[in-house]
């Protein structure tokens, strides 16, 4: 598949920089000397952060993307893309100063904790403007080394700072300086100047972003309404023992991620083609690939929770197993609605999925409103499950008539092949399991490589298109035949 081949260098830089986030987790767990509380203020932060670019760059990266690839005044789009970040920003920066007594008192730190959140929101806002600018010229490579350099001079500067002992300002500082470092890289790989922008491309972007800027709002509140719920209902601790477990997705979310950023281009240049044999050719391939690693990732985390969860982040986050599975769980459904999500933009249909990011922001804040306070961290994360299975539903429907293909875009034969494999390596790790009495650590490695290899040796041998599908991928990056 031509454009999972194009991908292929984002998802290596992406995995390159998900591996030292991971492990820099790890450490933390060990090295804090009360990492629940610090891990869960941290996290705060980064919500906060999360939060405040819906007012920056909600919609508006998506709208970049979009006019970029659709070729044409890409200079004056630069421009037009400045001016209304500066905009964003400089109000950012007048509600920031004024909450400062409020995230003074909540992080019990001195203006400094001020300081880094501005410098992180200026930064992640030229830094993710000029990242959409690149994908949408389809460099979507560059992108991920971007975020492989930000991962690198954050996680350096994090360690070298809580080793000095600065705790919680280390791992915000250490924020701050890996986006600074990943806004001068991105900036410098954009491959156009500014120019003053005209009328018309402010109107251009704004045309879409009035439907994009709801969607990703939505996304945002999806991704952060959780911790929110948690920190204002229970603790900062619940708030880590919640957020934690749910870096066992991050591996999946990156994959699916550089399906759908790969694809919205794509798909946007062949709808602009009228070629909507193209459009179908790559929605199904998509689809496979989206969810071949999420499917099997469900199957094991739910039987191997616990030990996975005490063995990468220590026993005191065991209390997070259950979310554990419940995060995998939505990783099905999630992997399906970003790559539809992708498709329904790239056809020009935004307020499809404006429509289906409400849905899901309210299905979301209802259920956590309603069962956080009875069932804790849990019930967050079933509202979540909840929302993303009722919006991914609504999208595929909604493709159904838009393509006008009826459901013959479902590769169902494929979907059920992955489903048939992960299931018999489910039963393979129970059993194993079962008469297995190793040391612990030994014994995850065993039983988790035991699931991998069933896993893909029978996908493999059953599912003919996805066996061919992984065999171009892997003649394009490797020196194959």
């Amino acid at each position: 598949m031509g454009v999972a081949r194009s991908g292929i260098g984002w998802l290596l830089a992406k995995y390159g920089a998900l591996l030292l986030s991971f492990g820099s987790v790890m450490y933390f767990t060990r090295a804090l000397e009360n990492p629940t509380t610090i891990l869960g203020l941290f996290q705060v932060f980064e919500a906060i952060v999360a939060m405040a670019m819906l007012v920056a760059s909600s919609g508006l990266s998506t709208a970049v993307t979009k006019r970029i690839s659709e070729r044409g005044n890409e200079r004056e789009l630069v421009g037009a893309t400045a001016v209304l970040s500066l905009v964003a920003l400089l109000v950012l920066t007048v509600v920031g100063l004024a909450a400062t007594d409020y995230l003074q008192s909540y992080f019990e730190m001195g203006f400094v904790v001020v300081a880094l959140l501005l410098v992180t929101i200026w930064a992640h806002q030229v830094s993710d403007m000029a990242k959409a600018v690149l994908r949408g010229a389809s460099h979507v490579g560059r992108t991920g080394g971007v975020a492989f350099v930000e991962m690198v001079v954050r996680v350096v500067a994090q360690v070298g700072l809580v080793l000095l002992g600065f705790e919680l300002l280390g791992l915000l500082a250490g924020v701050a300086i890996g986006v600074v470092a990943a806004a001068v890289v991105s900036v410098a790989l954009v491959p156009y100047d500014l120019a003053r922008p005209a009328r018309a491309q402010f109107e251009s972007l704004l045309s879409f972003t009035k439907y994009t800027y709801v969607q990703g709002f939505a996304n945002r509140v999806y991704a952060n309404v959780d911790t929110f719920v948690i920190a204002g209902l229970l603790s900062s601790e619940a708030v880590s023992l919640y957020n934690i477990p749910f870096r066992l997705t991050i591996a999946l979310e990156t994959f699916s991620m550089s399906i759908s950023s790969t694809i919205l281009p794509e798909i946007s240049h062949s709808d602009a083609m009228e070629n909507p044999e193209r459009v179908e050719e790559v929605l199904e391939d998509a689809i496979i690939f989206a969810t071949v690693l999420a499917i099997p990732a469900a199957v094991g985390v739910g039987i191997l929770a616990r030990p996975i969860i005490v063995t990468l982040f220590t026993a005191e986050f065991a209390a997070g197993a259950t979310v554990a599975i419940v995060a995998m769980a939505i990783q099905v459904p999630e992997s399906l609605r970003t790559v539809f999500s992708s498709v329904v933009m790239g056809v020009d249909r935004p307020d499809v999925t404006l429509r289906a990011n409400v849905l899901l922001m309210t299905v979301n804040v209802a259920l956590d409103l309603l069962l956080v306070p009875t069932i804790g961290i849990v019930g967050a994360a079933i509202g979540t499950l909840v929302g993303v299975t009722v919006a991914t539903a609504y999208l595929g429907w909604s493709l159904r008539s838009m393509l006008g293909l009826g459901f013959r875009f479902f590769p169902f034969g494929p979907i059920a092949a992955q489903i048939a494999s992960a299931g018999v390596m489910g039963g393979v790790v129970l059993w194993l399991r079962s008469v297995l009495a190793l040391q612990p650590v030994v014994e995850l490695a065993v039983l988790v490589s035991t699931g991998v290899a069933v896993y893909w040796t029978l996908l493999l041998s059953i599912s003919p298109r996805t066996r061919q599908r992984l065999w171009g991928i892997a003649g394009d990056v490797l020196p194959i035949g």
